[in-house]
């Protein structure tokens, strides 16, 4: 039988620790994901995170215009647009090795040109890209960040044309901030504005690298385009903005540019089950890329008859991060020039290996993923359309923390506490429409 000296000992010592363990067992799911990144960041108090600047053309949700509609008029080429863009962007926001400077929107996958006459104005407003900032604004306040967004490039670069302002803005933070990697997961147009303005102010070294979704490299070089199962698909970061691209590997100064070509991107590959779980789970972040990735993977199937598409830009982002493992070449950039079936020209960035280094290089293929992606090292399966693919899995983990984020619905402005300030928010947004779910 137990003495009341024993009962004191169990009181003072054990019960503290029961209820400690209780709180944490019983919290809601947002503060447990929340106190994990948090640990996670304080065990990686003695390294600096890794800052990066996205650059999307984020199209997640719009039908438009695009590339693929040159010569065909105004409304035969509407339809639903790539979703891959946003599957990237919600494991940056929540992984803590990382931090994110800015997320930068611009045209792309989505064009804000005059389909009909062919012609851009920078200066007319842009409904796609208002909206995928308003969307990029949404995965940032679920994450409990204060990331800016800004509006890019709404035309094709012009060397001697105004930069966008939001162009300009993160132009403005990496020099109040310090240097940062910008990832280029859309087209050259603001990689090359700023390359631009910062070599006219002798700042390059505030981009420690460019790294740049686009090329072909290996079994594609020279060749026009991809065949994906026996169709041709173009290189749309390349085709969006063909003369960006081709002017900024053109410069005699430059910080090192890495590219993530095709042959790499083409993995991770997700699937109607895969989406129908994700509906199922009745949370914002997995019911929105649902959604929104279900319409694209029904115009997918409808020109390659098959029911699935590839997370090309997550692989990209995985690329950057501490334990992937990826072949790494240097090589020497160029453009070629080809004439489609319709008798219009373009061109494409061909990547040929090089014997010395050259200031570019490409990471051509994965060799593998390891802690602290993945608790052990693993280097099969990343085209599998297995829910199991590690990509897949990685692109999920990111969902999964937005929504486990978001799991308090009355903090409408991201900093973990209903108060005020949120009460300011919902009267500042009072008879507004709700775009990013519509």
């Amino acid at each position: 039988m137990l003495n009341p000296v024993h009962l004191v000992l169990y009181a003072v010592l054990i019960f503290p620790w029961i209820a400690a363990e209780a709180e944490t067992i019983i919290a809601p799911p947002g503060e447990r994901i929340q106190a994990a990144i948090d640990d996670a960041r304080a065990s990686r108090s003695g390294l600096e995170p890794l800052r990066v600047v996205i650059h999307t053309d984020l199209s997640m949700g719009l039908e438009s215009h695009g590339y693929d509609c040159y010569g065909l008029g105004c409304l035969t080429c509407f339809h639903p647009r790539d979703v891959d863009d946003g599957w990237a962007i919600p494991y940056l926001l929540t992984d803590p090795s990382v931090e994110v400077v800015a997320i930068l929107v611009q045209f792309g996958n989505a064009f804000c040109y005059d389909a009909c006459t062919e012609t851009c104005d920078p200066t007319r407003p842009c409904e796609g890209i208002d909206k995928m900032v308003a969307l990029a604004e949404q995965m940032v306040a679920w994450s409990g960040t204060n990331v800016p967004v800004f509006g890019g490039s709404r035309c094709q670069f012009d060397p001697q044309g105004a930069t966008p302002a939001g162009t300009t803005e993160v132009l403005e933070l990496l020099r109040a901030q310090g240097p940062a990697l910008v990832m280029g997961i859309g087209n050259a147009a603001d990689p090359a504005y700023m390359i631009r303005d910062l070599t006219a102010t002798d700042e390059l070294h505030l981009i420690d690298t460019l790294v740049l979704e686009m090329g072909q490299w290996g079994p594609w070089y020279d060749q026009p385009k991809f065949l994906l199962d026996g169709k041709a698909v173009g290189d749309a970061n390349v085709l969006n903005d063909q003369g960006a691209i081709s002017w900024l590997i053109e410069q005699p100064a430059l910080p090192p540019v890495q590219f993530v070509p095709f042959n790499a991107v083409r993995m991770g590959l997700v699937t109607p089950a895969l989406l129908d779980s994700m509906l199922d789970q009745q949370a914002p972040a997995s019911q929105l890329f649902s959604t929104h990735s279900q319409a694209w993977m029904n115009h997918w199937a409808s020109i390659f008859n098959d029911a699935s598409f590839h997370l090309w830009d997550v692989v990209t982002m995985l690329s950057l991060l501490e334990g992937s493992s990826f072949k790494e070449v240097p090589v020497s950039p160029s453009m070629k020039t080809f004439t489609d079936s319709n008798g219009r020209t373009y061109e494409t960035l061909q990547l040929e290996n090089a014997l010395t280094a050259t200031g570019f290089t490409c990471k051509p293929l994965i060799e593998g993923f390891g802690p602290p992606l993945i608790s052990l090292f693993s280097k099969v399966g990343y085209s599998q359309s297995s829910q199991c693919n590690p990509v897949v899995q990685l692109a999920l983990r990111g969902i999964t923390r937005l929504d486990e984020l978001a799991d308090c619905p009355a903090d409408l402005n991201g900093d973990r506490v209903v108060d005020a300030a949120d009460l300011t928010e919902l009267l500042a947004r009072w008879g507004e429409p709700c775009v990013v779910g519509d």
